[in-house]
């Protein structure tokens, strides 16, 4: 946590990056979210993709979804359409 922590620091007086939102940056992720169904995936840097765990979330109602949910939304939003 320091790492990071001094890490964000040294950002904030970078004028290149001083727009980045700090909790935008963990670790490479995928979400796909089918309605009440989610997979979601966190790329490991020391792993194969094939060997990646994937969470399957289940349940509208689940705080797990709701936190990915927030987040896929927020994201899907502020994003670009290709």
């Amino acid at each position: 946590m320091k790492f990071v922590s001094d890490s964000i620091a040294t950002w904030k007086s970078d004028p290149a990056v001083s727009n980045l939102h700090a909790r935008k940056l963990p670790l490479p992720v995928s979400v796909l979210r089918f309605d009440d169904r989610m997979l979601v995936v966190h790329y490991l840097w020391t792993r194969f993709t094939s060997e990646t765990p994937c969470l399957l979330i289940q349940g509208l109602d689940k705080p797990l979804f709701q936190t990915y949910a927030v987040e896929f939304d927020h994201l899907f939003d502020s994003g670009t359409a290709i």
